[in-house]
């Protein structure tokens, strides 16, 4: 029960009332919940989103935590590896050693950009809609990304290049009835394939032997000298000249 004083102040003409509360009657206080702790390790992320600038078109930007203490991927250029050090839901990430292939500009600066967000993060959640989601020190989120699950068992930096061939560098391959396919290599993750007149640009998808590049109904795969390409229902066996 509420019992309250009330005094009348006649000098000022002033109402003012005074109530006090039994300290049963307060609720206990309420615990303020801790931020949920990070479980990375062995778990796979595909970058959506840096600095609230998504990310280049069939780029591939990846977070893969395999062991703890370690963070391997790939920028969209090249691929990279480095420590992290996590602490409930404080993350940090050390300097990265990375391969040294040139790309076009655009996957050249996401990549910068990339690095420089990871060199700032402090804090990382999973949200409500399965991303993980990592801020720096103000609060504003660096990175999104969602996760995945690699076809192939082996770590990302253990899977089958094709020819770890340098950006821009070109390879020819005979495919028989369906002519010469020009292949130009525009990063660890994605080529220019020209065949019969058209030109077409293929991400690389993740596959258990060799490494295939598709899009719609167009693909690429290839493992050392040998080379198969899919147009549609036609499949064509080539070689490298």
């Amino acid at each position: 029960m509420i019992r309250c004083k009330t005094f009348l102040a006649l000098s000022s003409i002033v109402l003012t009332s005074a109530c006090s509360q039994p300290a049963d009657d307060a609720g206990p206080a309420q615990p303020v919940a801790a931020a949920a702790a990070l479980e990375l390790t062995g778990t796979s992320w595909q970058v959506e989103d840096i600095d609230g600038g998504g990310v280049v078109d069939a780029s591939n930007v990846t977070l893969l935590f395999p062991e703890d203490g370690k963070v391997v991927g790939t920028s969209g250029c090249n691929r990279y590896f480095g420590s992290v050090v996590i602490a409930g839901s404080t993350i940090s990430f050390g300097d990265a050693g990375t391969t040294m292939m040139a790309c076009p500009e655009a996957l050249m600066a996401q990549e910068r950009l990339f690095f420089d967000a990871l060199g700032k993060v402090t804090r990382g959640e999973v949200d409500a809609e399965a991303r993980l989601v990592l801020y720096d020190e103000t609060g504003t989120p660096r990175i999104r990304a969602t996760e995945y699950v690699p076809t192939d068992s082996a770590p990302e930096e253990n899977q089958p290049q094709p020819m770890d061939a340098a950006a821009e560098e070109r390879f020819s391959f005979d495919c028989g009835p369906a002519g010469r396919a020009d292949v130009r290599f525009l990063g660890p993750d994605t080529v220019e394939l020209s065949l019969a007149g058209e030109t077409y640009i293929l991400p690389r998808e993740r596959a258990a032997s060799g490494a295939k590049y598709s899009k719609d109904e167009i693909s690429f795969w290839n493992k050392g000298d040998e080379a198969l390409v899919e147009v549609g229902a036609e499949r064509y066996s080539c070689r490298r000249n």
